[in-house]
Order: C-alpha cells, then sequence, then structure tokens
C-alpha cells in the first residue's frame, strides 16, 4: 500500500477508477490508484468527482464562499464558482450538487451554470456514475432526481 500525509476524513475514488482523493486536516490529495504516486494537491475542506462521462472533472470547496472546479488538474475558469449561497457540502455525479443554506443547488460541470436549486435539506447525496440520476437523502425519504440532456442544456 502506501501512506498519506494527512489525516484523511473523506475517500472519494474516481469514476474511471485510475485516481482517488484523500480530503482532510483542510486539505485534498489526488493519488493514481495503482502506484499511488500524487497527481495534485491543495487546500479544501470538501471534494467531489464529477461523472463517468466527465472523469477528468472534480471541484473543491475551499470554504464556505469558495468552490473551485477544475478540468484535467487545472482550474477552469477564474475566481472559482459563482454560487450565490453558502456552500456547506459537495457531492458529484452528472451535475455538480452544492449543499448549503436549506438547500443543494445543482450546477453544470460545463457551464458551471446553476441548473436548479432544490429547496431540501439533503443528510446525504447519492450519485450513479453510469446513468444520469442522483438521490437526495432526506431525514424521512428518497428523492429520486433524474437528468435529461437536452442538446447543451440539462433539465
Amino acid at each position: 500500500m502506501g501512506s498519506t500525509e494527512i489525516y484523511p476524513q473523506s475517500l472519494r475514488h474516481s469514476p474511471n477508477g485510475r485516481f482517488f482523493a484523500v480530503c482532510g486536516d483542510g486539505e485534498y490529495i489526488i493519488y493514481t490508484a495503482l502506484a499511488m504516486r500524487n497527481q495534485a494537491f491543495g487546500s479544501a475542506l470538501d471534494f467531489a468527482w464529477g461523472s463517468k462521462d466527465n472523469d477528468k472533472d472534480y471541484a473543491i470547496r475551499e470554504s464556505n464562499t469558495s468552490v473551485k472546479v477544475f478540468r484535467n488538474f487545472k482550474e477552469r475558469g477564474s475566481g472559482g464558482l459563482n454560487v450565490g449561497f453558502q456552500a456547506e457540502g459537495l457531492s458529484g455525479g452528472v451535475l455538480l450538487g452544492v449543499k448549503g443554506q436549506g438547500g443543494i443547488g445543482l450546477f453544470d460541470w460545463e457551464t458551471q451554470q446553476l441548473v436548479r436549486r432544490i429547496e431540501v435539506d439533503p443528510k446525504d447525496v447519492y450519485d450513479a456514475f453510469r446513468s444520469q440520476r442522483n438521490v437526495l437523502g432526506l431525514q424521512s425519504l428518497q428523492l429520486l432526481v433524474r437528468i435529461r440532456r437536452v442538446g447543451d442544456a440539462c433539465l
């Protein structure tokens, strides 16, 4: 195996299985899955991978007001994602989920635009990397969100 320089609080595998990310102590490190070589690192409170179609995309939450999106280990855009509310958590999948202030905002990985804000406070978000669905785990029920792509837009 190997060792990491931080105390891991979360471990996330990329959808293609070639990388995994360790997040903890206010930092993240992306390693190659087979050789455990360091690919990228930086400060982050939370981490999320894109979907199987966007397997080179990932996002980090640096603070409550800063979410950044990366592709091929390079930051996309400048200044980060314009969330519009205080970010409390991230979830990956077909859309980038940003939890906070009593709801979850679902953003398109490509355009970094808000697709939909759902006014529920999810306890957990489960994504299916191989399908166009996310499941929002609420206190007393599960909410299935199906994403359809029409042209360049997500519905």
